[in-house]
């Protein structure tokens, strides 16, 4: 990198980008937008939006005060308490602290490139048990909850309450949830406490790039062979010239696009963060390949997430060249196939898809007026079961899931599950923002909060219009960035101290 930087070529592109930039700066466009953005720091600066943002939920410090969080962190770290100082201890912990993040990453690897015919859900839970066990002997001080926050934590435990027998309408149904949810929350655990150097939080995400290449590589190829349009995933009267959707190993297209949506930011913040050269071109290539991934989907509400994703990227980082980026995504738009424009336009002119949505949303709507405080039981298909077998559905097509993230925990879960998620969404995700916009802290450590955060912030609006856990491993894969962020959040807490 150094010798790049050194050589005459990088230096006149340097004068030339300076020139250019120092032109612009000084054009009638640049004084309107921002004179543009000027009034937009006004207005939200006088908005009810920045007193919420600045909102703290004091729970959190009083968790490791809880008896409940005392006895967690008591179990946690009983392993250590049995083996600090002995020769055992000594020697496996070298040995545990290396392969607990390789095998961390290479989880979320596995969970990427393997085929959906070939995938079972339970092959995570196993590789997130042996990275747990591992853990527990690998670190020099013992494990906590408290890194992980009271709502996260809270969320995890209403989860595991709804699928037992007293809460949930099939318990045998949600007994596979219960494996599930709890390689979801081994997942965030092991996250927080393994990837404690920025380091190590690079070699996790290079994993991740390395299995984005194998399933958007696949999705590629399948553009490339050719694929039919399937009118179960499209409406092909009013998507007459559309090509068949990409759907790589994960059968479904609109799961598939979920891939990109949360993993595209946080590539895209460590082609500007990464600490060598080689590491961004691998980031850079990640990110290409999975935004040309999500356009071949065909999936309105994931590009329109997508986009409010890397808007929100750019204002945490550079917010001076916000305005910059709305104007090229403007003067972009007529450059797009026109596939992609008539697709995107159906939103408003509305298709079977689109018009399929209000009985599913009456079905749910009735589903949660009956079961208001409980749900029915953790799980999809306990969800569907209830719903079909209870008349609360009148469409034509057949019931899958809500449509709608919110809906569906609501429905499976309770709403206290729905309150708990929502805060465990919404703190930790801001304090992954303030973490990124803080222009002191490590590059990386920057990197992968604002990229990590701005990938959540995408699937939660994504998440508006669809389910994004209908496949488990897309859910492990939300909790795994989702610790990812938690990890970088904490580590520039412990930078700032």
């Amino acid at each position: 990198m150094d010798q790049v930087r050194q050589s005459a070529l990088y230096h006149l592109c340097g004068v030339a980008l300076a020139r250019a930039d120092g032109a612009v700066s000084r054009s009638m466009l640049a004084a309107w937008l921002g004179a543009v953005w000027r009034w937009i720091c006004r207005q939200y600066d006088r908005s009810l939006l920045r007193r919420v943002m600045k909102w703290e939920s004091t729970l959190d410090a009083k968790l490791p005060e809880s008896i409940l969080g005392s006895f967690l962190d008591l179990l946690l770290s009983l392993p250590d308490r049995i083996l600090r100082g002995s020769m055992v201890g000594t020697v496996f912990q070298s040995f545990a602290s290396r392969w607990t993040v390789i095998l961390l990453g290479f989880t979320g690897l596995v969970l990427l490139s393997v085929p959906y015919e070939n995938w079972n859900n339970y092959y995570a839970l196993y590789l997130l048990i042996a990275a747990f066990g591992l853990l527990l002997f690998s670190h020099e001080r013992r494990l906590s909850l408290r890194e992980v926050g009271f709502w996260p934590l809270a969320f995890a435990l209403i989860t595991f309450a709804s699928a037992t027998g007293f809460w949930s309408r099939f318990p045998g149904e949600s007994s596979r949830f219960f494996a599930f949810a709890l390689s979801c929350t081994l997942a965030v655990l092991i996250c927080v406490h393994t990837a404690n150097t920025p380091e190590k939080l690079t070699r996790i995400l290079l994993f991740v790039a390395l299995g984005l290449f194998i399933c958007c590589g696949f999705g590629l190829w399948q553009r490339i062979d050719g694929i039919e349009p399937n009118a179960h995933y499209t409406d092909l009267t009013a998507n007459a010239k559309m090509p068949g959707r990409v759907y790589s190993f994960f059968d479904n297209p609109n799961s598939f696009a979920i891939i990109p949506v949360l993993f595209g930011p946080v590539m895209l913040a460590m082609v500007c963060y990464a600490p060598r050269l080689w590491q961004r071109l691998v980031f850079a290539l990640a990110f290409l390949l999975s935004a040309a991934c999500l356009i071949m989907t065909y999936t309105r509400g994931a590009w329109v997430a997508w986009l409010v994703s890397i808007l929100v990227f750019v204002l945490t980082v550079r917010p001076k060249a916000a305005p910059w980026l709305i104007g090229l995504g403007a003067v972009c738009v007529p450059l797009l196939p026109q596939t992609v424009l008539a697709r995107f336009l159906t939103i408003f002119s509305g298709d079977s898809s689109i018009n399929s949505r209000a009985p599913i949303y009456m079905a749910i709507v009735r589903l949660i007026k009956r079961n208001l405080i409980f749900g029915v039981g953790l799980g999809s298909t306990t969800l569907r079961r209830v719903v079909n077998t209870s008349g609360y559905y009148t469409g034509f097509a057949y019931f899958v899931h809500s449509h709608n993230q919110f809906t569906q925990i609501w429905g499976e879960s309770g709403i206290f599950a729905l309150v708990s998620y929502v805060f465990a969404t919404f703190f930790p995700i801001k304090r992954g923002i303030r973490a990124g916009a803080d222009r002191t802290g490590d590059p990386v450590i920057r990197a992968v909060a604002v990229g990590s955060a701005c990938g959540l912030i995408s699937a939660v609006l994504f998440g508006l219009t669809d389910y994004l856990w209908s496949y488990p491993r897309i859910m492990l894969l939300y909790w795994l960035l989702f610790g990812l962020m938690t990890a970088a959040v904490k580590l520039s807490k412990n930078t700032e101290m």
